[in-house]
């Protein structure tokens, strides 16, 4: 797969590079966190190799290489159980997350899977 195709540089990483000469690039996992008000944004994207998992409850681990996106978003702050404010901070977070994931793809992404641009 051409990633440099579908996703942005600044969240490539490593990936694109060939170290050349029998060498080969296995792993590289970029873990950040965005500060957003009260909240925390943390994603972790990269290469990973076959037979591989970051975490158990995303599925199982593919047999091939693969290259991730994953992110989330918490907060601490949240105070006394309230389902409108618990609703309110769920459709905030997913905002977020759906715009940032918007930022680090590319367009040709989302037309082959079906998303408009």
């Amino acid at each position: 797969m051409d990633l440099e195709k579908w996703i942005k540089p600044e969240v490539l990483g490593m990936t694109p590079v060939r170290p050349g000469a029998g060498a080969g690039l296995t792993h590289s996992i970029s873990d950040t966190e965005f500060q957003l008000g009260d909240a925390t944004l943390h994603g972790r994207w990269g290469l990973i190799p076959p037979n591989t998992q970051l975490d158990p409850l995303h599925g199982e681990a593919a047999d091939v290489p693969s290259w991730i996106l994953d992110l989330d978003m918490y907060t601490s702050a949240m105070g006394d159980f309230d389902v409108d404010r618990l609703v309110s901070a769920t459709e905030r977070f997913a905002a977020h997350i759906y715009r940032f994931f918007r930022w680090a793809v590319r367009p040709a992404l989302l037309r082959h899977y079906g998303g408009s641009v």
